[in-house]
């Protein structure tokens, strides 16, 4: 059945639902029953073409034709003891959603829900050759030229679809125990560009689609006892990601037969492979003498990976000794720990402390694995070093100590002191261990009724404990910007003011700079800046009216240094480059009670507009080497990136009679864009092959209207 046939059916069938439920309900004293349904039509006033929709319906489906946008059914028991309520949303669509709940109030119940979740990445890529689950991709011998690359048909939209369900069962079998069982199954489908290298970075390239059939299964178990001043919830969770893809194949698009320096016919890549996780938490909270309160919280998970590895190579001409797995499969184990402790005191009225420590810790477990020789990207081997297999532990602590005094109403005070340490494996990270510790002021402040004002400011300096490049080949003074010596100062500041009771006016104004003070190469400098303001007014009880304005713009510094090779060091081959970005977005929206009861309106605008600048310069002319040299060291600028999205929405609604209303609107929406970088993107690009996909701006006009029916069954019910 087409997507607009379900949406009809099962929107009769609701409706008949409905209807049948005010009958029922007006057969007794007590009417138990409510729900609503919404039924409408979309269309569009032009086409929009096949390749420009991939951001136009990138996590929606905005399908023309018959939708359901929401239905609804509550249904309670005569003493009120039981109640069943169902949910939909975006029926029959692509994006739709459905929640079930039964439960009797205070002892227990279930509730169910699936939905799905699209992402469109592409709906303008081209490819040459066949694909299949168990070839991969395949090419014709010889190999197509240029001209057949880029002129390649299209494929069919390029989708990952998300279908999340869960079902939970909960009981309280007394007023201070609580029981939960919980299981979620993520199914995720389709296929998503990737790339697959043959060659040196930057040549013999190709991007293919990677199939993704997989599948997260999590079942959580959770017990809460309450008592009278204290509380302890114990849980286990246990996580499982399937992958029934565990590699993908692709033939070589420039080399059709193995060769031993030339590269392979084919490449392998490895997926993301199967594992599990088990995790048990135990939290408690306890309130204390002098209106204080601790709560702490432990857990510990146990991350296991135990996949088969792939050989180092599917090149047949390429064989070594060294190339001998060390063992079948990596036998991952991983084990992460979090301890929580807090702690709050009220002890004097007007004045309230707390404490709060956490810390992380990651360890890896997994034996040693030495690879005497690889290879790289099917091509090149490998032998003159032995690569370990590398992991990252770390651990991370963190505590804060705040107080918050209020001498009088108006105005309250806040003091508070944070510190951060990171403890990496020097063997793997650069730095071992950095400290970074941040003092913060804040303060709120009400003079009169119709003014308020919040504003705070801190500093932070970061210091690491040395810094030890991990390879020769970079520049001795490059600092990683994660691990860098930092000095951070923000300040934010909120106003809002209600000068006369229509009219509310709010700004907001934030400043952040980021001073890498000791870095000579690297991430130097880091600003953002934004200002906004807002305004509402309602003159009537029948008009409201909003504006705003955001302007958020961001400046980086970062400086580095061409050199040919890893030997030459020419002092004047330093260059340095800003990344400007600026994001400006004004909006407005209209509200309108045309005949109170019966005619409403709305309408909304907005306009959003971001552009990238990436000027670079070279603090001294490059000079000392070859001509060619001296010119590939001389920084250029790129060109500009721009985007502009704007969306707007004219509706209007009327009550037809008591139980339906129906609503007309008009949307708008366009996006432009301009990135050099997938403009005018060929299949054939240099050495490299692409699927020739890009982002696409678009403009779309809807005309929708619906129907909605809310027949007054019963009293409404909150559920619990």
């Amino acid at each position: 059945m087409t997507t607009n046939f379900r949406a009809c059916a099962l929107a009769l069938t609701c409706l008949a639902a409905l209807a049948a439920a005010r009958a029922a309900a007006q057969q007794v004293a007590t009417p138990r029953l409510d729900g609503s349904i919404e039924l409408g039509m979309r269309g569009y006033l032009e086409s929009v073409p096949v390749v420009q929709r991939s951001k136009l319906e990138e996590y929606r489906d905005l399908g023309a034709g018959a939708f359901l946008p929401a239905f609804w059914l509550r249904y309670w028991t005569g003493d009120g003891r039981y109640a069943v309520d169902l949910r939909a949303r975006d029926v029959a669509r692509g994006d739709q959603e459905y929640r079930l709940r039964a439960f009797r109030v205070g002892k227990g119940g279930l509730e169910a829900d699936w939905g799905q979740l699209p992402h469109l990445f592409a709906t303008n890529a081209r490819m040459l050759g066949s694909a299949s689950a168990s070839s991969g991709f395949t090419l014709p011998t010889p190999r197509p030229t240029t001209a057949d690359w880029n002129a390649a048909p299209l494929l069919a939209p390029a989708r990952v679809r998300w279908e999340p369900a869960r079902a939970a069962l909960w009981a309280a079998p007394s007023s201070r125990l609580d029981l939960r069982v919980e299981y979620t199954r993520i199914g995720k489908s389709g296929e998503r560009p990737m790339g697959m290298a043959f060659g040196s970075p930057g040549s013999n390239t190709r991007e293919i689609l990677e199939p993704i059939d997989q599948t997260v299964h999590t079942l959580r178990l959770t017990q809460s006892y309450a008592a009278a001043r204290w509380q302890v919830q114990t849980a286990y969770t246990f996580s499982a990601f399937r992958n029934d893809a565990s590699s993908v194949l692709a033939d070589n698009p420039l080399v059709a037969t193995n060769g031993a320096t030339t590269g392979a016919a084919r490449g392998r890549t490895a997926l993301a492979p199967d594992n599990v996780a088990h995790t048990v938490n135990v939290a408690a909270a306890a309130a204390l003498p002098l209106r204080s309160r601790v709560n702490a919280s432990v857990s510990y998970a146990v991350h296991l990976q135990d996949v088969a590895f792939l050989p180092h190579t599917i090149n047949s001409a390429i064989s070594n000794p060294g190339l001998a797995l060390p063992r079948t499969a990596l036998g991952g184990d991983v084990r992460t720990s979090v301890i929580d402790v807090g702690a709050v005191s009220r002890a004097l009225p007007a004045l309230t402390l707390g404490l709060h420590f956490r810390r992380f810790d990651l360890s890896d477990r997994t034996g040693e694995l030495v690879f005497p020789a690889h290879v790289v990207n099917d091509r090149s081997l490998a032998t003159t070093e032995p690569e370990d297999a590398r992991r990252f532990p770390f651990s991370r602590d963190n505590a804060r100590a705040e107080a918050r005094w209020t001498p009088v109403p108006a105005l309250a005070l806040r003091a508070e002191y944070g510190w951060e340490r990171w403890a990496r494996d020097t063997a793997v990270r650069d730095v071992g261990v950095t400290n970074e510790h941040t003092p913060r002021l804040a303060a709120d402040l009400t003079p009169a009724p119709w003014l308020q004002l919040h504003a705070s400011v801190s500093r932070a300096w970061k210091r690491g404990d040395g810094y030890t490049p991990l390879s020769d080949a970079e520049l001795p003074l490059l600092r990683r910007f994660d691990m860098a010596d930092r000095i951070r100062d923000r300040a934010d500041v909120v106003v809002v003011v209600t000068p006369i009771e229509p009219v509310t006016l709010s700004g907001t104004f934030s400043a952040r700079t980021d001073d890498y003070d000791r870095s000579v190469y690297g991430l130097q400098f880091d600003r953002g800046r934004a200002a906004g303001a807002d305004v509402t007014w309602a003159p009537g009880p029948r008009l409201a009216l909003s504006a705003g304005y955001l302007r958020e713009a961001t400046r980086v510094r970062q400086r580095s240094k061409y050199r040919q090779g890893t030997a030459l060091d020419n002092p004047t081959f330093d260059w340095v480059s800003w990344t400007d970005d600026v994001v400006e977005t004004l909006s407005g929206s209209v509200t309108a009670t045309i005949v109170p009861g019966r005619l409403s309106a709305f309408a909304t605008w907005a306009r959003s507009r971001a552009t990238s600048e990436w000027p670079a310069t070279n603090p001294t002319t490059p000079a000392g080497g070859t001509a060619a040299q001296n010119t590939s060291a001389t920084a250029t600028n790129l060109p500009t990136l721009e985007d502009e999205l704007t969306p707007a929405r004219l509706m209007a609604r009327v009550q037809l009679a008591r139980d339906w209303s129906a609503s007309v609107g008009f949307d708008y929406e366009r996006l432009t864009e301009r990135d050099f970088r997938t403009d005018g993107l060929l299949p054939a690009t240099g050495s490299d092959i692409f699927l020739g996909a890009g982002p696409s701006g678009y403009r779309a006009r809807v005309l929708w209207a619906s129907i909605g029916f809310r027949p007054a069954l019963g009293r409404a019910r909150p559920i619990l």
